[in-house]
């Protein structure tokens, strides 16, 4: 029977499959997490119980106030309509003078004034609510609690005259806890008023919005609070139209105005520009700002204060240049102006803005990209021009959904099982749904993009979406994401949704500029992470006013910087670097470096004990050679004269080789077997790009392997991509010389030794060359071997010339200039299609990543070629050994006859004896009779061990199409990668297949030659022993299954295919991986 060339390995026989499900699953318990589900009972019915106290409206903590309000007085309204005692009775309790009674109970207590939006759409809802719950656990971080935690009251206000019709306007009263000390000179006593934004836009007389709130806090017919002794503190305005509002009224002021007094109003929420909101307000003293020009327009009696503004958050401006800086510095693109001389030069990459149009805040937004990209240029001169050029803007009316109050959610109204999903939009034109404007705006900037790409080479770089709705924004990257895969968006005011794992298809690696984040520093905050920015803002105006900090004096360095985030796969990842000593918000603990000092002397630690048992395990597990048994091949060589330095480096040499590298030695089968060399290579790929990414001097691109935003990982697998390739390189040509050597022993061929020629006389120099390139040529291209003798294929100097042919040297000579035409080819597919972004940060990282990137695709190059060619050069070999008989030395043919017997294989001084007896005895079988079996035994030895080397390139490339995978960045596959990988791959398939293809035929050359050579012995002996001995040759040749002979379903190719390819390739991978890192 046929023996295996690879019979000796001890493969681990385990089920792999099974363990790595068993093992996946285990995971997966405690990875995978279930939604929160309460099991607490509803209550259906629902019912108002009639409370005769000032707060008798049913809501929790975290309810929106107006719409609990709105709801009372509806249902109280139905409920006493036909009685009007009651009716009357209800009314009471929420008109202004009963507050006012509660006012005067009180001697000391102060006021909070929030505004709010005031709007019944599921967003300003959700705003509400979420104000709620930061305000009052703003005053519960200073120990305020609500007397009432489960109810709120209200008081209606109906003045026509004044624009104010049936306002509710929602209260509660927080006290301070008895066991609280009172260090900021508040009362302990606060009512907290919700007023609607909307509300001070304009009444009927034209007075503006702070007229209005000075009318209603200090009116007699409304709440009267004498500000002589009541605090009166303000949250607001909410949107920067009503600041925008209030600017104008301040700016018509012809004189300082006593409006006011001792009231403090904390901007927290509008973050419109500074310059913006004074467009209209230029002069020789025109103020810098809105706080300066407040306080420039309000004056106050002797006895009281005049009326403070400040703003506590950052301005739209701050953040619009944090996202242009981030965008020029980190992430490559050419935005900004380039000033050479008295030239100015635009950027070159073009930035594509949307925002909502019908908000002032919306139309202000690119307004302030733009600024921020044109410093020098000032707002008047932006609203009149489109400079910049590279700034394309576009708009959208807010509420794209169509959602109205009290209308169903689209899955509600119908399943999403029921949508059909198609490759055109069918989002409909009617209707009060604006999707479909989205659809066509996806496919004019689409188009645009092309059209870029086509004049200038460069599309669309980055698309801000940008404006106050984050269910707007969503859908916007909902229409534009999967158009533009390789294009960074960006966007304004953080969300906590757009970390919601529903979203990330679209979110995933969106850059996030913001004011706040979901939390300030632990000792300001010790509750749960807020929602939004927003939330944390008003918090953070509430707990700044709840510890006595006056707005004149707040420092707004306390804010920090503007923080910058960007959605990975665990959430948001802080990008900010924030040194603020006495700031507000957190440091960036995602930025922040995981080793210290004290984890450096731990690692040493550990280094220390692995070195420690590695040499345990190599001087005492692994044995001591005993020089008894030391072969000669390794015995040092004794000098004859006095010894010399050389002389004994060759000796430790020589030592060095017999104790850790020799067949029988432990050490070599383990640093040769690719178990041991893919983990240690990983570890150096791991540990050099970790001591890379500490030498960056801007610490700008973070390293991390599982949160999705970091391109670190991608060139750890590159390193190690080049790492293993230039290993599967060596390993190949270390597994084909001992191939090599097996098959000159089994088929009594001798060892090829290359001989240099020496140079000839010098009137044989033109024939020296002749000579030289001849054999070159021969060596090259392997179509003029010359291995006929007397009718046969001469097998010695067959192989002579395919052994010189595959020499490392040549081989490389043969595939280099493929390579080069390759990567040239490549080169200008990219320059054609356009290249593939990179979502590294920084122009460091950046430049890491161009290097990695070329090295690990010339790697899996250069593997693929030199596996390739050693497939197609053993298809050449084949093809010369059957284009006629081969004359095959005896030895071979005394081996096989060994190999048959039940003695065993002789030794050489055997083969010899038995060679020189069977010059006088005919050998049985006969020689004609086993020639065949001998070129298909050949055959399946020599591509046993090629066929096999197919694994290598497809290992590198499925490292390479991992390297790419979303779960390290926003890594994308543009057609020119696509196509390069594909020829790769094809290429590598077209040679192992082609091999196969040329194995198949030699067998039926075999087989059809035998079939003539019986019906010849049939006809002239009939049924001898030479006819049964042609018929169990023939059965052999028929079933042989070894190298490119094996099955369909144990070809290597077909695993190889797999391994790249999903689900499949995992499959193919647990099946092959015992015998891919075999030693």
């Amino acid at each position: 029977m046929a023996e295996s060339t690879d019979s000796k390995k001890r493969l681990v026989d385990l089920p792999w499959a099974t363990i790595v499900a068993i093992v996946a699953a285990s995971t997966g318990f405690f990875l995978y997490l279930n939604p929160l589900q309460t099991s607490r009972p509803p209550e259906r019915a629902g019912f108002h119980s009639d409370v005769d106290r000032p707060e008798d409206v049913d809501a929790r903590l975290w309810q929106d106030p107006l719409r609990a309000a709105s709801e009372h007085e509806d249902n109280m309204q139905a409920k006493y309509k036909d009685s009007a005692e009651q009716r009357e009775r209800e009314d009471a309790h929420h008109q202004t003078g009963y507050l006012l009674g509660q006012f005067h109970q009180r001697s000391d207590f102060w006021v909070l004034a929030v505004m709010i939006p005031g709007s019944s759409y599921a967003e300003y809802a959700e705003t509400r609510l979420r104000a709620r719950q930061a305000v009052l656990e703003g005053l519960g971080a200073e120990r305020y609690v609500p007397v009432d935690n489960e109810h709120i009251g209200y008081v209606k206000i109906d003045e026509p005259q004044w624009g104010w019709h049936n306002v509710i306007l929602p209260y509660e009263w927080c006290h301070r806890d008895l066991s609280t000390k009172n260090n900021n000179g508040l009362p302990d006593d606060v009512c907290v008023l919700w007023l609607r934004d909307e509300e001070f836009w304009r009444d009927e007389q034209h007075n503006g919005p702070l007229f209005q709130l000075d009318r209603l806090l200090r009116d007699p017919r409304y709440l009267d609070l004498d500000t002589s002794w009541v605090k009166t503190r303000v949250i607001g305005p909410f949107s920067s139209t009503t600041l925008r509002r209030m600017v104008k009224e301040v700016a018509a002021f012809s004189e300082p105005r006593l409006l006011l007094e001792n009231v403090e109003m904390w901007c927290a929420t509008a973050t419109a520009a500074d310059q913006l909101l004074l467009q209209k307000t230029s002069g020789a003293d025109s103020p810098h700002n809105v706080e300066e020009l407040f306080h420039k327009k309000f004056t106050a009696n002797p006895t009281s204060q005049s009326f403070e503004f400040t703003r506590s958050i950052k301005t739209d401006d701050e953040v619009a240049q944090t996202l242009v800086d981030e965008l020029q510095n980190n992430r490559g693109l050419d935005i900004a102006p380039d000033v050479h001389g008295s030239k100015e030069k635009e950027g070159k990459d073009r930035v594509a803005v949307i925002s909502e149009w019908d908000t002032f805040f919306g139309r202000a937004l690119p307004l302030s990209i733009r600024h921020a990209i044109l410093n020098a240029l000032p707002f008047d001169e932006l609203v009149v021009t489109r400079a910049p050029e590279n700034v394309l803007a576009f708009s959208y009316l807010r509420g794209i959904d169509g959602m109205l109050p009290g209308s169903a959610a689209p899955s509600e109204a119908k399943s999403k099982g029921d949508q059909p999903k198609t490759a055109v939009p069918r989002e409909s034109t009617e209707g009060l749904n604006q999707a479909d404007y989205l659809r066509r705006l996806s496919g004019e900037l689409s188009q645009l993009d092309a059209d870029l790409r086509r004049t200038e080479g460069a599309g669309i770089r980055a698309i801000g979406v940008l404006g106050g709705d984050v269910y707007d924004k969503l859908l916007v990257l909902q229409a534009l994401r999967k158009t533009f895969p390789d294009t960074i968006f960006f966007t304004n005011n953080l969300d906590a949704r757009f970390a919601h794992p529903d979203e990330w298809r679209w979110t995933r690696n969106l850059l996030i500029a913001s004011p706040f984040g979901l939390t300030l520093k632990n000792e300001f905050q010790k509750v749960p992470p807020f929602r939004d920015s927003n939330q944390t803002a008003i918090y953070t105006a509430t707990l700044l006013i709840a510890q006595g900090e006056p707005a004149a004096k707040f420092d707004k360095n306390r804010l920090g910087p503007v923080r910058l985030y960007e959605v990975g796969r665990r959430g948001l990842f802080d990008l900010t670097h924030d040194e603020t000593p006495q700031g507000l918000q957190p440091d960036s603990a995602d930025m922040k470096r995981w080793w210290n000092s004290s984890r450096w002397i731990f690692a040493s630690g550990i280094l220390l004990l692995v070195i420690v048992a590695l040499v345990w395990i190599f001087r005492i597990i692994l044995g001591r050679p005993s020089p008894a048994v030391r072969p000669d091949c390794y015995r040092r060589a004794q000098p004859h004269s006095h010894p010399n330095v050389l002389s004994k480096l060759k000796g430790v040499w020589a030592l060095l080789r017999w104790r850790f590298w020799r067949r029988t030695r432990s050490s070599r089968r383990v640093f040769g077997s690719s178990w041991t060399m893919v983990g240690v290579l990983t570890a150096v790929s791991v540990f050099s790009i970790w001591f890379i990414n500490l030498c960056d001097p801007h610490k700008t691109e973070p390293y991390s392997w599982n949160d999705g935003i970091s391109v670190w990982p991608t060139e750890t697998l590159r390193l190690l991509i080049c790492l293993l390739s230039a290993f599967y390189v060596l390993k190949t040509c270390v597994m084909l010389w001992q191939n090599e050597r097996y098959l000159e022993l089994h088929y009594g061929l001798q060892h090829c030794h290359f001989k240099r020629k020496t140079a000839p006389p010098q009137k044989q120099w033109k024939q020296w060359w002749r000579d030289r390139v001849r054999s070159w040529r021969d060596l090259l291209t392997v179509r003029y071997w010359q291995c006929e003798r007397n009718g046969c294929v001469d097998p010695q100097k067959l192989w002579d010339l395919y052994a010189n042919s595959g020499r490392d040297g040549v081989r490389f000579v043969r595939i280099l200039p493929l390579a080069m035409c390759y990567f040239a080819a490549g080169y200008l597919l990219l320059l054609l299609l356009g290249w593939p972004e990179v979502p590294a940060r920084g122009a460091y990282a950046r430049g890491w990543d161009w290097i990695f990137a070329r090295l690990s695709a010339f790697s899996v190059v250069l593997l693929t070629f030199f596996v390739a060619d050693a497939t197609l050069l053993n298809r050449r070999l084949i093809g010369y050994l059957t284009r006629g008989t081969t004359d095959w030395p005896q030895q071979a043919f005394n081996n096989l006859r060994a190999r048959w017997s039940r003695s065993g294989r002789p030794m050489q001084g055997e083969a010899k004896e038995e060679s020189q007896e069977s010059q006088s005895v005919e050998p049985v079988p006969p020689n004609n009779l086993l020639v065949d079996y001998l070129d298909i035994d050949f055959i399946a030895r020599r591509t046993a061990v090629v066929g096999g080397l197919i694994y290598y390139p497809f290992v590198v490339i499925s490292l390479l199409i991992f390297s790419r995978a979303g779960i390290f960045d926003y890594w994308t596959w543009p057609l020119p990668l696509l196509l390069l990988m594909g020829f790769s791959v094809a290429y590598a398939a077209f040679s192992a297949a082609y091999l196969r293809r040329t194995a198949e035929r030699a067998r039926q050359q075999a087989l059809q030659r035998l079939n003539d050579l019986l019906i010849a012995h049939v006809a002239s002996e009939g049924e001898s022993k030479d006819v049964q001995t042609i018929r169990e040759t023939a059965k052999l040749i028929r079933n042989e299954c070894r190298g490119a002979f094996a099955a369909v379903s144990e070809r290597p190719l077909l695993g190889a295919l797999l391994l790249p390819s999903g689900t499949a390739g995992i499959w193919a991978l647990l099946q092959y991986f015992p015998r891919l890192f075999s030693s």
